[in-house]
């Protein structure tokens, strides 16, 4: 049961940074977007638990650490931040000096922008933007 409660809070964590680096385009509506997230998020949490076991216990131990941490400095843990404190706070670990720190996040955020380029509501809004703008170009405009 414990273990069950720790991966619900571990998907928590790696919802709200795939909110945080999920680019703003190309612009979905909100039903879309909230979509698309939902299926990156699946999918980045099935890379973390695809890990072979001896990675996957530190990764956890490491999303547990990244929640955990900013309660010291913000008095609240990572997901319970308003979003500029979470950018902040990503940023300082994807440009850390350890390289631990900076891999977690290269893991989440290289598996998160891949599934969410390639999801199927993000590339149709790629291809109808590639088709209007070839429109344009025939048309002259």
């Amino acid at each position: 049961m414990a273990t069950r409660r720790m991966w619900a809070q571990h998907e928590q964590v790696i919802a709200t940074v795939v909110g945080l680096v999920a680019p703003s385009t190309p612009e979905l509506d909100d039903d879309a977007r909230a979509a698309a997230l939902r299926d990156v998020n699946a999918f980045v949490a099935s890379q973390v638990q695809s890990l072979p076991s001896f990675m996957r216990l530190p990764y956890k131990i490491l999303l547990t650490g990244f929640d955990w941490l900013p309660l010291l400095r913000y008095g609240h843990r990572f997901r319970y931040l308003g979003r500029d404190a979470q950018e902040r706070y990503l940023s300082r670990w994807a440009s850390g000096s350890l390289g631990v720190m900076r891999a977690f996040v290269k893991l989440m955020r290289s598996c998160a922008l891949l599934a969410y380029f390639d999801h199927p509501l993000v590339r149709e809004q790629l291809e109808a933007g590639r088709d209007e703008s070839a429109r344009r170009a025939g048309a002259g405009l």
